[in-house]
């Protein structure tokens, strides 16, 4: 009997164990595949748009437990699946939903006849929000709320409770957008970046947006929007779904589905991390913002924009290869390379106007997900990507692996 035991709670630990370890590393050991792979493949991928011969991409994507779909103007050129990994597979997104949190706000503010603009003013809109002249929440605007560049002190934004309970039907989204009204913002707006994996600013952004075309701040209304202004436009039929990473879990564990019933966004919608895709209905979402005129150019080049601030409390935007937009990333390889050779760190403005204007590199715009979802657009050379990875679904599977050959080892032994 304590074999048995032994066997059940040992081989399911180390199956998770090589789950947390060895499956990321399948492309590069950082646990974030997607932007490693994509770079891999760049110079494949470009030589295949030309000439139609996809081999190089083929083997270098090779035997990955993951799905891969290349487009451009045309449509798909080109798609693999490996694994247990499905295009048609709906997986969360995780922060991937930012971006179409943010593309379906600028989708909105074209139809607002002038009233909603970027650089409009949360106080606004927002009834409770502070007003008074001079302080720094009166400054706030949807920009700085799609950045995460609203002044948000990080120990002051932790202590918001509505934004972690996205789950919690007894939430509504007027009750958040009330608690988030009462946090002082403590740093200068426009200076100070603080990404979260909770919706604080984008609760207010996507209020700020539905105020100003006279639309009701309820979750069902935020659904019926995303349809309206993403997946109709693009072509996609399946209704918007908000049920989280959660979800994941229910499909090889049937008990579990009766004890988590996910979040749909009926009352609160996940505006942050909360939605679930499949890699098709990405690819249709990328080819309608890319080549669709989803957005106008003067919108597109707003919403993907590098807002990098002066402080951050979060991730290091002022080194490295990346900087935050409104709901994704902009890559900046120019400014990274240009510290590297010159030991130096570049200044705010420095860094600005070197990723949005005069990097000779490819202008690539990219949306990851914390669980392995990772889309992207290289709108220097006209095409887009999306990799389907989820180790939310692969931590599960292999954890069952652990239980069932426990069980037969602990039986046969």
């Amino acid at each position: 009997c304590m074999q048995f035991l032994l066997h059940v709670l040992l081989l399911p630990f180390v199956a998770l164990l090589f789950a947390a370890v060895a499956l990321p590393s399948t492309f590069d050991g950082s646990g974030q595949p997607g932007d490693v792979l994509r770079r891999e493949l760049q110079a494949d991928i470009i030589t295949a748009l030309e000439t139609n011969d996809w081999s190089a991409v083929d083997a270098g994507f090779g035997k990955k437990n993951a799905a891969l779909i290349i487009g451009d103007s045309t449509g798909v050129r080109w798609e693999r699946e490996h694994g247990w990994m499905s295009l048609d597979g709906e997986y969360a997104l995780a922060s991937q939903t930012k971006f179409i949190t943010a593309l379906t706000i600028y989708r909105l503010m074209a139809k607002s006849n002038g009233r909603l603009t970027p650089q409009s003013r949360v106080a606004k809109f927002i009834h409770p929000w502070p007003k008074e002249p001079g302080s720094a929440a009166a400054n706030v605007t949807l920009a700085q709320l799609l950045a995460f560049t609203t002044g948000f002190d990080k120990d002051s934004a932790s202590k918001i409770t509505c934004a972690r309970a996205a789950e919690d039907s007894e939430v509504t989204w007027v009750n958040c957008i009330d608690e988030i009204a009462e946090i002082p913002i403590e740093h200068t707006p426009g200076h100070t970046y603080l990404y979260g994996p909770w919706p604080w600013h984008m609760v207010v952004a996507a209020a700020v947006a539905h105020l100003a075309v006279g639309k009701p701040i309820t979750g069902p209304a935020w659904l019926e929007s995303v349809r309206r202004e993403v997946f109709e436009p693009a072509g996609i039929t399946e209704p918007v779904c908000y049920d989280g990473v959660l979800s994941d879990f229910p499909a090889f564990y049937p008990v579990l589905g009766s004890w988590y019933t996910g979040n749909p966004g009926t009352k609160y919608p996940d505006f942050a991390g909360g939605m679930r895709m499949t890699g098709r209905q990405w690819q249709k979402v990328l080819h309608a913002f890319q080549f669709g005129g989803l957005l106008d150019s003067a919108a597109m080049a707003s919403l993907t924009a590098v807002h990098t601030a002066e402080v951050n409390q979060a991730f290091d935007l002022r080194a490295g290869s990346y900087g935050y937009a409104q709901g994704c990333w902009r890559v900046c390889d120019a400014a990274a390379e240009e510290e590297a050779e010159t030991g130096k760190t570049l200044t705010v403005q420095e860094r600005r106007e070197m990723c949005n204007g005069t990097d000779p590199h490819p202008r690539v715009v990219h949306s990851i997900g914390a669980w392995g979802y990772y889309a992207w657009m290289d709108l220097t050379h006209g095409y887009y990507g999306v990799l389907v990875y989820s180790f939310a679904v692969s931590i599960v599977r292999l954890f069952w692996v652990g239980l069932f050959v426990a069980m037969f080892v602990s039986l046969v032994t």
